[in-house]
């Protein structure tokens, strides 16, 4: 079988089975900066990263890594490196494209910020970038698509905004795309799943529980399922495979929150889950690296410092569009094998395949086998994205780099 348009070309192979997980929350070692708030957080490859926030005391410009394999935390260099006097800053944003770390807003001693700023793990260095094209601002949402970064939202010194940016890290420039549909407001959520980005929640003045899907190959907004637990600002988010992870924050009660919901873009639903293991609290920081989720510090009246993993739970109803799937090598020049594992043997998948703007270039059914190989056959060198659906319902999203 292949795609028409010389596209890729599938032989099928054998099948494995995947290992039962835990809806749990798991401590695992404290943060070992200054317990904060509003800080970021961001994960590359198995390490995860948080930094800026504030502590009581100051604005912090400090970065720490946490490494799942030992659990351990270090200190790395701090945004704007050894001449980062004055970066320091809360409610700032974040998005990761390419391994690579884009940090930047939030407020600070100079007030509302618009610097940019690109962290390289690898050289444990940040590097300037071109400058937020929109106004300085706090409580902005941030998230990445394929080889975009986008923020938009927040507060500015003229009030609340709804207005929304692409960043192109080769060319270092900043592009304004469609508005934010619905109110202007701050601290709310933002993630991306595949090929398209979710806003929701946040505050403008009233709490709010809406949600918005972002396709930016069509530059649009569309209104997705209203988040199911209470209207809520300074919530976090993390994604696992193809679903979101949305809880704590502080609601239209007046309460700090630690309840957690899982949104599934397959079927517009959210479905709650085990609460955070912490203290019910508001402008925590989440990330995940592979299967797992983390969230930590933030405020409950208190600075905090712990840090948590939660592992997901997969329902009898839920095996089928829960699927782990690896491709090696990526990216690769002629081939490589894509590998799904899933206990419930599906019989037939749908393989969709996208350029970098979104636009899908043909579907194929994968039958029976749940291992193939990838020929590139006459495909263009460059990245494009996948998802592998079953009766409809996304079971994984991923990103194919071709050379």
């Amino acid at each position: 079988m292949k795609f028409r348009n010389n596209s890729f070309i599938f032989f099928l192979c054998v099948v494995t089975l995947s290992s039962a997980q835990q809806n749990t929350w798991t401590k695992k070692a404290d943060f070992t900066g200054t317990e904060r708030t509003s800080a970021v957080g961001f994960a590359i490859d198995t390490n995860g990263y948080i930094g800026t926030g504030y502590d009581t005391a100051d604005f912090k410009r400090n970065f720490y890594s946490w490494n799942q394999n030992n659990n351990l935390w270090r200190k790395i260099s701090g945004i704007g490196g050894a001449s980062g006097s004055g970066l320091s800053r809360d409610m700032a944003v974040c998005f990761v494209v390419n391994s690579k770390a884009y940090v930047g807003t939030g407020q600070g001693l100079a007030w509302y910020m618009n610097d940019f700023w690109m962290y390289d793990p690898v050289a444990n260095a940040w590097t300037q970038v071109a400058d937020f094209m929109g106004s300085a601002r706090r409580g902005a949402v941030g998230f990445s698509i394929g080889s975009k970064g986008y923020a938009g939202l927040g507060l500015d010194q003229n009030g609340l905004r709804n207005d929304f940016f692409e960043y192109d890290p080769a060319a270092n420039l900043w592009t304004a795309k469609a508005n934010f549909p619905n109110t202007p407001r701050q601290l709310a959520v933002g993630f991306s799943i595949g090929a398209k980005g979710y806003v929701g929640t946040g505050d403008d003045g009233i709490l709010k529980n809406d949600f918005w899907e972002f396709d930016p190959a069509a530059n649009t907004w569309i209104p997705k399922a209203n988040f199911s637990g209470t209207p809520r600002r300074s919530a976090c988010a993390f994604v696992i495979d193809s679903i979101a992870f949305v809880g704590t924050g502080y609601d239209n009660t007046l309460n700090y929150k630690n309840d957690f919901w899982k949104y599934s873009p397959a079927t517009d639903s959210w479905t709650q889950i085990a609460n955070f293991g912490g203290t019910p609290r508001a402008n925590a920081v989440a990330f995940s690296v592979g299967s797992f989720g983390y969230v930590g510090t933030g405020y409950d009246g208190f600075m905090r410092g712990d840090f948590w993993e939660y592992s997901p739970v997969l329902a009898v109803e839920e095996l089928e569009p829960q699927i782990s799937v690896s491709v090696f090598p990526n990216p690769f020049a002629e081939s490589a094998t894509l590998r799904i594992t899933n206990g419930n043997r599906i019989a037939n998948y749908e393989f969709k395949l996208y350029d970098i703007n979104g636009k899908k270039i043909s579907p194929e059914i994968i039958r029976t086998s749940d291992s193939f190989v990838i020929r590139r056959g006459g495909i263009a060198a460059g990245i494009y994205f996948y998802e592998i659906t079953f009766r409809n319902k996304i079971l994984h999203s991923g990103k194919l780099i071709t050379r």
